[in-house]
């Protein structure tokens, strides 16, 4: 019986136990956003966002009249519940030949980790996109959220 790469990449007796990532080298803003996950809760999940500094500071001297004027830094983000998935397919027969004294490393262990890294570089790539994928199901990204905040009525740019 032939058995592919998925099974003979990890199965052969004179393999160094380890799987090198020749691809996947991670995605920056994934890890980034992934590393800090929030518990979710409720319909939509709502994050203040300070958009500006607040300059109603300044320099002064003796007794100068101090500005007293509210600045408006924040505004509220809401973002949709959005989900994602990554498959990982093997049959009993890969599991099984895989499952000998031949074994140089875990076939399941591996595929898993694989799909991991695949599905965080998925991701990465939707979040430097608009959200609009896919028929509006991917995760909102950087462009939607950066054209939310410009379009914010408490802000005036001139660009």
């Amino acid at each position: 019986m032939t058995f592919g790469n998925k099974v003979q990449s990890v199965t052969q007796s004179h393999i160094v136990p380890s799987v090198v990532d020749g691809i996947l080298s991670g995605n920056v803003l994934s890890m980034r956003l992934l590393g800090n996950g929030k518990p979710w809760g409720g319909e939509a999940m709502k994050r203040p966002l300070m958009y500006t500094k607040n300059t109603s500071g300044g320099s002064y001297s003796g007794f100068d009249t101090l500005s007293t004027s509210a600045v408006e830094t924040r505004v509220l983000m809401s973002f949709d519940p959005r989900s994602h998935y990554q498959s990982v397919v093997l049959s009993n027969m890969d599991l099984a030949v895989n499952n000998t004294q031949e074994k140089v490393i875990d076939l399941l262990a591996v595929e898993m980790d694989t799909a991991k890294l695949s599905m965080i570089d998925s991701i990465g790539t939707i979040l430097y996109s608009d959200g609009t994928g896919n028929s509006n199901k991917d995760f909102l990204g950087l462009l939607a959220a950066v054209d939310k905040i410009l379009r914010c009525p408490l802000l005036s740019y001139s660009l």
